[in-house]
């Protein structure tokens, strides 16, 4: 019992990033409807996978400028946070990303 108590206090995230998920969800929503609009995205990338690498970047550095300016962006916790962020995208958005982009460019 206390061992699978310890596990998931390891992989749990921290509060102040879960609490911000409903931003990274925004964001985004935000950047598929207004700047990743299928005529761009049909003539700038080659795949789905890529579409998504270059929207969770996107999304990184937009809530880093704007909520998590304050962590050094070189820390080990800015690094922990990008990379729930990138996970989070990946696991939530991934699938649907690439089905818009083959539905729109292929």
């Amino acid at each position: 019992m206390i061992l699978l108590r310890i596990l998931r206090e390891e992989t749990e995230l921290p509060r102040y990033i879960r609490r911000r998920f409903h931003l990274i969800d925004e964001e985004v929503q935000k950047l598929i409807r207004g700047v990743y609009t299928p005529y761009k995205i049909c003539r700038e990338y080659t795949s789905g996978t890529q579409l998504t690498t270059v929207i969770s970047h996107a999304v990184i550095e937009n809530l880093y400028f704007h909520t998590f300016y304050d962590i050094d962006d070189e820390s080990k916790e800015w690094e922990e946070i990008a990379q729930s962020i990138w996970d989070y995208i990946h696991e939530k958005y991934g699938k649907e990303i690439d089905k818009y982009y083959h539905i729109n460019c292929v």
